[in-house]
């Protein structure tokens, strides 16, 4: 039986699939992380104007320049929990108008009832930024939606437990399970 010359190191793995979702997924070269579904793709989806959350995101903008959307000593900070699991709780802060809107929304749901998770980039934590993980979302470089690819997802604790390669070969973390349960600031 003839060796294969194509032997990969998980980690190499899991890069590679992280490009081909990118690619898949974006088809921009990754400038946003959401985009609203377009009328082919909407057919056979729940509802008109789903977003799909895309790998390789970058931070909400309000325009073309890049320009933030509110400024920094604007943000809100909100809670979630990720499918009620006690110790998975994690915290996000924004100053992009639609997230907050959009968060707020959810709280006036009932929790059974709030169907989008976050989906975004994150970087090491700034001291006690995220509850106790070590590691945070980028201020407004998170949004909510309702689906994600699979490469991103998982709990807080396994971020935690992974950093290095969460931060370096995957840079952006969509829990599924977590929902929006409180308004911090």
């Amino acid at each position: 039986m003839k060796k294969s010359p194509f032997i990969l190191s998980r980690s190499q793995i899991t890069i590679v699939a992280s490009l081909v979702f990118s690619a898949v997924a974006c088809g921009d070269g990754g400038s946003s992380s959401t985009a609203p579904l377009s009328g082919s793709e909407k057919q056979g989806t729940p509802e008109a104007g789903v977003e799909v959350a895309r790998a390789g995101g970058g931070a909400a903008r309000d325009n073309d320049s890049g320009a933030a959307a509110r400024k920094p000593s604007d943000a809100v900070t909100f809670r979630f929990t990720t499918g009620g699991l006690p110790g998975e709780d994690f915290v996000a802060s924004t100053t992009d108008p639609a997230v907050i809107g959009r968060a707020r929304q959810q709280l006036a749901l009932p929790p059974t009832s709030r169907g989008l998770h976050v989906n975004g980039l994150i970087g090491r934590a700034k001291a006690r930024s995220n509850l106790k993980w070590s590691w945070q979302y980028l201020e407004s470089g998170w949004k909510l939606v309702q689906v994600s690819i699979g490469v991103c997802q998982g709990l807080p604790s396994d971020v935690d437990a992974n950093l290095r390669i969460w931060l370096a070969e995957v840079g952006q973390f969509c829990p599924v399970a977590s929902y929006v349960v409180k308004e911090l600031s």
